[in-house]
């Protein structure tokens, strides 16, 4: 036993030295690969092949950020926009990769300014995409949706298949608000393109979107039948340890079924592979939940254990659900055991970790503020102009030569500054409406596919204390009607519905058409 023990150390060891020369190998290939391309002439097809290198070199875990700045800056020098574009986009996956999602978003931003400029509509969808992943991590729902909708819009004009990304981004952002039979809607229209397509990646990756939705839907029969889809089409990829994911949805269902033992199969099997690929989200949501299996198995030791490792890594890169789920059953354990004072511990923690949710959230507010200071500014600036008028017509007073320049200076000014507010409230009129359109669309294609609550209309809005004519515009609101629309339909001016709208997300405390939706859960 002794001998074997020393033999599987033995194999350890030089499995481990084998992997530590193979990760040397790759930065010194990198290196010198990099060192010859710097010698080089500054061409366009320096940049792509420093973009190619420093992709290649972050698949192997091996990132030199001195690679990509490379590119960017000879990019630069060469006028050479699509490249430099692209080189942001590997700078913001390269962050959001490790977590660090608002490095992203600002990656991403910096690419899609460069990519805009150019013929490259995949790349600019991809970018597109990009921002809506990284402003779901943060919790900025409405930026997401934004970035989602304007990449799904693109690519639906030009018939890419990149539309069932954004087509699954918008499905997430309606699951992490609960929504999940609207989810199902868009995960299953992201389904057909990818069919229509032969697209295996993305095939398995909304059958585990679908699966998982009927997961939370308490749909246990259809979330095993669209998870174990996905895990055979993973199996059979060609790829190494891919099916992890699906493992860890196939062990979250029998947790959900108090099948603990069963679970633990599917999330031990899991870690491995997550362990293996270096998927620290991955892992530490398994190990959180083995744990979580372990305690409901009376072997409550093994199952701290297994919970702190995964509390370990959740609070290393910051992943807030997996935290948040230790954190709870941490608090409840300790407390069903008598130790309150640790249950108190793992509370207060749960609770600081709720309010730092609410601080990200936070951060959207201070955007829309900034918005909101932007065009205070722009009115402050009216008033000084109109003082300013006003000032020199009494001086002018005075002296009727310069009355008379005065008068002339102020009235192109006030012309010139009328027709633009014309111009631009005229366009944002045609942004609203056409937003509104796209809504509309949205909205109806949602009434021929999903489930309707049994909650009545009124009894939902109840609660908000809305007047008989607020209840009637927000019913058209919901519709996906204009202000337009709403003032021909009830016999009232526009700016009645707008009185009446200001009201409406006052008392529902929502700033939008979108937060009151999400608000109402009766649509109709």
């Amino acid at each position: 036993m002794k001998r074997l023990l020393n033999l599987v150390f033995v194999l350890l060891i030089i499995t481990l030295e084998n992997v530590i020369a193979q990760n040397k190998q790759i930065e010194v290939d990198t290196d010198s690969t990099f060192t010859a391309l710097i010698n080089s002439p500054n061409t366009k097809l320096k940049v792509d092949n420093l973009i190619n290198l420093f992709k290649n070199a972050s698949r192997n875990k091996y990132v030199d950020y001195n690679i990509i700045d490379s590119a960017i800056n000879i990019g630069t020098s060469l006028a050479y926009t699509e490249g430099v574009g692209r080189a942001y986009q590997q700078k913001g996956l390269i962050a959001r990769y490790n977590y660090d999602y608002y490095t992203a978003i600002q990656n991403h931003k910096l690419a899609l300014n460069y990519l805009l400029k150019t013929a490259d509509t995949l790349e600019t969808i991809k970018c597109l995409n990009s921002l809506g992943i990284a402003y779901r991590k943060v919790n900025i729902t409405d930026k997401s949706f934004d970035y989602y909708f304007k990449a799904h819009t693109l690519a639906e004009k030009f018939s890419i298949p990149s539309q069932a990304i954004a087509l699954n981004g918008i499905g997430n952002l309606f699951t992490d608000a609960k929504k999940y039979n609207i989810a199902l809607y868009f995960f299953k229209k992201a389904l057909n393109l990818e069919i229509a397509s032969n697209n295996k990646r993305g095939m398995e990756y909304d059958y585990a979107n679908i699966g998982e939705a009927f997961l939370f839907l308490n749909k246990y029969d259809s979330a095993h039948y669209y998870t174990d889809k996905a895990l055979e089409l993973s199996k059979n990829n060609g790829k190494k340890d891919t099916h992890g994911p699906e493992l860890s949805l196939l062990g979250k269902i029998y947790q959900k079924q108090e099948k603990f033992r069963i679970s633990n199969l599917y999330y031990n099997e899991a870690s491995v592979i997550h362990k293996r690929r270096g998927n620290k989200r991955y892992l530490s949501n398994a190990l959180v939940n083995i744990g979580i299996n372990k305690i409901a198995l009376k072997q409550t030791e093994q199952g701290l254990i297994s919970i702190n490792q995964g509390l370990n890594i959740a609070e290393e890169i910051g992943s807030k659900e997996n935290a948040l789920a230790a954190y709870n059953t941490l608090s409840t354990y300790y407390s069903r055991v008598g130790k309150y004072r640790e249950a108190l511990n793992y509370y207060r923690k749960a609770s600081l970790f709720k309010d730092s949710i609410f601080n990200e959230f936070s951060q959207k507010t201070l955007i829309n503020a900034q918005i909101a200071y932007e065009t205070k500014d722009k009115e402050k600036r009216i008033e000084q102009l109109a003082t300013e008028s006003a000032v020199s017509q009494q001086k002018a007073r005075q002296n009727h030569k310069r009355m008379i320049y005065s008068l002339v200076i102020g009235t192109i000014l006030l012309v010139s500054f009328l027709i633009i507010l014309y111009l631009f409230r005229k366009n944002s009129r045609l942004k609203v409406e056409n937003l509104n359109k796209k809504l509309q669309n949205y909205m109806l294609q949602l009434d021929d596919n999903i489930n309707k609550n049994n909650i009545s209309y009124e009894e939902k809005i109840k609660p908000f204390n809305l007047s008989e004519r607020e209840a009637q515009v927000l019913k058209l609101i919901l519709k996906g009607l204009s202000n337009d629309e709403i003032a021909k339909q009830l016999f009232v001016s526009k700016n009645t519905v707008k009185y009446h709208s200001k009201n409406i997300y006052s008392k529902l405390d929502v700033r939008s058409r979108i937060e009151a939706m999400k608000k109402i859960e009766i649509i109709k």
